[in-house]
């Protein structure tokens, strides 16, 4: 017993020591020196005399000391307990959180004139962050902000922002008046519900394609020149683009629940509007040179009947359609015989058939305008046909061109222009196709052949290359044979590499400048849309990272040069259509087009070309390619 005696009597004086210290320091005197801040912790305690210590400070959740010309916050690291900190209206400059807050739920600094504004990690905890009307320059947010769902920046002077990628609970983003040039969302903002963004500066804005619970987007007195809105917003009741530059608006499908939209003061002259738009009571596009409303006959009768009888009044066209496609207006030509084709906007794929029982493709009808009229050449080869008009979906990731006609090559006095780029040429393209929206990617092409050629492997978001002209239209063949087989696209249609002629109409996206978005002589635009010039590294980089020409393509320049279908000759001349190229080439070389990402600026022009060898064994590390799809020629 003694000896346990003698054991246990040094533990109990290191225990009552401890204690001791302990007390000692919750008892410790804290100093605030702040006049305003002292006060508004004193009321908070409701201890308006004598010394605060440690202990107080850690009794302290929730502290309003707004309102108080508050200027520093020495002394706040103390209130490790503290939850909900408000400091709006004060004098605060530079303001830095101590990192000891870190059950912090709520932060309020709204209303000062703040310069800087440090938040540390540790902040899991934190939900609502207003920093209103506080001409703050710049913020860079910690990671670790797993909790934030409300995060308020409007008023400020900010010209970039950047949310950290692990903060995807945020359920309200608010930076509108801001000075915003460049804005960087991550993925995996499922909750986002509000996105403000209203009074900024942005040319240009690529949206993640998982905001499911968005509700409401604002993009006002911005300076889009072009805006794509993701597909998936299901849920997106309130849309303002209002007094942009916007000269063309594409809306997705599923926007079943869009009820306000707002396309005032931009350049718009055609607005289609999907079927599934059956809600939609506001609809604002005053400002436009406005000429053409495309929209479902139901919507016309009822919830945009006043707006559809006001801009017939304006002089505009208004097209209307029925939700259900339906053939009209048979009428049978010399040699041919012709058909309307009513329903939604979009593209149908025609299909034929002599006994109702085998059904061939017929041809592509683009449809603009909700009604079009078809012609089938083939007709008078059968004594009797019959006609199916089939909507396509649009295949993911890809976007339709439709029939057109452009200018190819480049005039002589192009800066940096190649004899091989003339003459022009006027192409007509008279069949509309879809041509991938990204190069294929190296998780594509292992998908479809088993296989990963790249010399850069590893990121699968990455291009392939390496990839020989037959490696290419292998690639081609076997994806056809996937998709036929699953039924995901129509019979008759393939996909396959686009012409020169295809690639180059997708390249201009209706431009007729060097590069899609100017001439930019200087290169010094370039870097904005195209990995070139050995520009980060010796290496091909993830697609879709740059910005997208006004068709919404991406790396048309840069990143790696794509294979086309021809052969390498001269551009014809005068007026062509539907070009193929010439029918060989004396030493089997093909073309290519586009530009690389070690390969300098000229080469990513619109008109440039490039020619590589024809040879299942001849590749290159900067070389891959993109798909058309389209209806094969009858």
């Amino acid at each position: 017993m003694k000896t346990i005696i003698e054991f246990i009597r040094p533990l109990v004086s290191i225990l009552l020591a401890l204690t001791g210290f302990v007390a000692s320091t919750l008892a410790q005197e804290v100093t605030i020196p702040d006049p305003g801040l002292n006060a508004a912790v004193r009321e908070a305690l409701q201890k308006p005399n004598g010394p605060l210590t440690e202990q107080d400070l850690l009794s302290l959740t929730n502290l309003d000391a707004g309102f108080r010309e508050v200027s520093s916050t020495e002394g706040l690291e103390a209130a490790r307990n503290l939850e909900r900190l408000f400091l709006d209206s004060n004098r605060l400059t530079n303001f830095s959180l101590p990192g000891t807050l870190t059950n912090l739920i709520e932060l309020e600094l709204s209303f000062n004139p703040l310069t800087n504004c440090t938040l540390p990690g540790g902040l899991a905890k934190l939900e609502t962050v207003h920093i209103q009307l506080a001409p703050l320059p710049q913020l860079t947010l910690p990671p670790g902000l797993t909790g934030l769902t409300e995060l308020d920046l409007g008023i400020n002077a900010l010209t970039s922002f950047a949310l950290p990628a692990d903060a995807t609970n945020v359920t309200a983003l608010r930076l509108f008046f801001n000075q915003l040039t460049n804005l960087t969302l991550p993925p995996g903002l499922t909750r986002l519900a509000l996105l403000d963004l209203d009074g900024n500066r942005l040319t240009h804005l690529t949206l993640p394609s998982d905001l499911t619970s968005l509700e409401t987007l604002l993009l006002r007195q911005n300076q889009l020149r072009d805006f794509i809105l993701p597909a998936g917003l299901g849920r997106l009741s309130s849309l303002g683009l209002d007094e942009n530059q916007l000269t063309q608006f594409i809306f997705p499908a599923g926007l079943t629940n869009l009820s306000f939209v707002g396309l005032t003061e931009n350049q718009l002259t055609t607005i289609t509007l999907p079927p599934d738009i059956t809600r939609l009571v506001g609809f604002f596009v005053d400002g436009n040179p406005f000429t053409t409303l495309v929209l479902s006959e139901p919507l016309a009768a009822t919830n945009l009947a006043g707006a559809v009888a006001f801009l017939r009044n304006q002089g505009v066209s208004v097209f209307t359609y029925p939700l259900a496609a339906q053939l009209v207006r048979p009428l049978t030509l010399i040699g041919a015989f012709k058909f309307g084709i009513t329903g939604p906007p979009g593209v149908y794929h025609i299909l034929g058939s002599t006994n109702l029982t085998v059904w061939s493709a017929v041809g592509v009808a683009s449809n603009p305008l909700g009604s079009v009229n078809f012609h089938d050449v083939t007709a008078s080869a059968s004594p009797q046909k019959f006609y199916r008009a089939l909507l396509q979906s649009p295949p993911a990731n890809m976007v339709f061109i439709p029939p057109n006609t452009f200018t190819m090559g480049s005039p002589t006095n192009e800066l940096h222009r190649q004899p091989n780029e003339g003459p022009q040429t006027t192409v007509t393209l008279t069949r509309g196709f879809w041509i991938g929206k990204y190069e294929v990617t190296q998780e594509e092409y292992l998908s479809v052949t088993v296989s990963n050629p790249s010399q850069f492997p590893g990121d699968l978001t990455r291009p392939v290359s390496s990839v020989s002209w037959p490696d290419a239209t292998n690639y081609c063949w076997m994806l056809t044979q996937r998709e036929l087989a699953a039924g995901r696209i129509p019979a008759g249609s393939e996909y396959r590499l686009p012409t020169e002629a295809e690639w180059e109409c997708a390249a201009r996206a209706g431009t007729t400048t060097r590069f899609s978005y100017g001439d930019d002589p200087d290169y010094t635009s370039l870097t904005n849309y195209a990995w070139q010039n050995f520009e980060d590294g010796l290496t091909v980089h993830p697609v879709g990272q740059k910005l997208p020409n006004p068709w919404g393509l991406y790396d048309m320049a840069g990143n790696v040069f794509e294979w086309c279908q021809d052969w390498l000759g001269p551009l014809p001349g005068g007026l062509v259509t539907n070009p193929q190229g010439p029918p060989s080439n004396p030493i089997g070389w093909k073309i290519m087009r586009g530009g690389a990402f070690d390969f300098g600026g000229s080469v990513c022009r619109s008109a440039s070309r490039m020619f590589f060898p024809n040879h299942p064994a001849l590749t290159d590390w900067n070389l891959g390619f993109r798909v058309v799809l389209a209806t094969k020629p009858q």
